[in-house]
């Protein structure tokens, strides 16, 4: 096996192997792969996923079994805490078969109450797919980035003692509406801190 990586894709080769187009695709698109074969021959279990986890936000993970036959794979897909392996922060399962050549995805969704509040803290997970036979495991860095928001006023300039009319709306980092809450329908609420800035215009200095 050579492995080819470049700045922020890390490209997989499998000598004498081909490799369907779907996965291709996938690893086009997605940042990282995770790839493990137990012997020359054998059928190579794959995970495919980005390159780092939102917290928060649901993300899909990819997994495959090539050249594999037979009956239905069932695969675990877990998010454990980084480094201690002492919990599994959440889980899903999925399961490969022949009519979807045993390709799948499965969707994880990580809870934040289980990270630091300190936003220059860099933290990981592992993210593990557990085949029947085998673990693929990859240590993921997790970002706290739910989405964005966007403000937008009635003017471009205001003067001391002016009121400001705004607007503000906020979506998901695929750039999608927040979600709603499924009994209220209603927007979910955030908290945002709006500080106005003084400043103070020299005429002699033009600053």
């Amino acid at each position: 096996m050579r492995v080819l990586q470049s700045d922020s894709l890390q490209w997989i080769r499998i000598e004498g192997r081909r490799m369907s187009r779907t996965l291709l695709w996938l690893l086009a698109s997605l940042a990282f792969a995770s790839l493990t074969s137990l012997a020359d021959g054998a059928p190579l279990k794959v995970m495919s996923a980005p390159n780092l986890l939102r917290v928060g936000t649901a993300e899909n993970i990819f997994v495959e079994c090539q050249d594999c036959t037979g009956g239905n794979i069932p695969v675990q897909i877990n998010v454990v805490n980084h480094p201690a392996k002492t919990t599994t922060l959440t889980s899903t399962s999925v399961t490969l078969t022949s009519a979807r050549n045993f390709q799948e995805l499965g969707q994880i969704t990580i809870p934040a109450d289980s990270f630091s509040k300190d936003p220059t803290m860099k933290q990981y997970v592992y993210l593990q797919a557990q085949f029947p036979d085998h673990l693929l495991e990859k240590v993921v860095l997790v970002s706290f980035q739910s989405g964005y928001i966007f403000i937008q006023t009635d003017k471009t300039l205001y003067t001391p003692n002016s009121k400001v009319h705004y607007r503000m709306f906020a979506v998901t980092p695929r750039m999608e509406p927040v979600e709603r809450n499924a009994q209220t329908q209603t927007d979910a609420s955030i908290a945002i801190e709006i500080v106005v800035l003084y400043f103070i215009f020299d005429k002699q200095t033009g600053m």
